[in-house]
């Protein structure tokens, strides 16, 4: 999957703001860069059930895990994680560490990131001959 934005402003007028007009990066281009840094080498997307307004996807990174969530009113959110906080990431590269289980959640994107607590070791015996 790619995330996609128009690099200038020339849709601007239909709904579709650029990366950069002729004043230079727009607010657009700095969440841009943020997500793409966030979910870079990301593997395994799976959507979250999260309820009737509010929606997000779960993605894997080699040290953890990214959860991308967003609603369509402010509401709170709690997700299974044993882990006594998370740092979430809004869309202009600011974070807080909060409780995973009472996450308010707006309109407006955020990434929550946990440590990746699948891992596993794989141990291949030495035979000799």
């Amino acid at each position: 999957r790619t995330v996609q934005f128009e690099f200038t402003n020339d849709a601007a007028s239909i709904g579709h703001p650029g990366l950069v007009d002729s004043s230079g990066p727009q607010p657009a281009a700095e969440s841009f860069q943020v997500l793409t840094q966030k979910l870079n080498g990301a593997t395994n997307p799976q959507r979250l059930n999260l309820g009737p307004s509010a929606w997000g996807y779960s993605f894997e990174t080699p040290k953890e895990t990214v959860d991308v969530v967003w609603s369509n009113a402010t509401s709170v959110i709690s997700l299974p994680l044993n882990t006594a906080v998370v740092r979430v990431t809004d869309i202009t590269g600011a974070q807080t560490l909060v409780n995973p289980q009472s996450i308010t959640v707006t309109d407006s994107p955020v990434m929550i990131e946990s440590a990746n607590t699948a891992s596993f070791n794989l141990f291949v015996p030495l035979v000799k001959r």
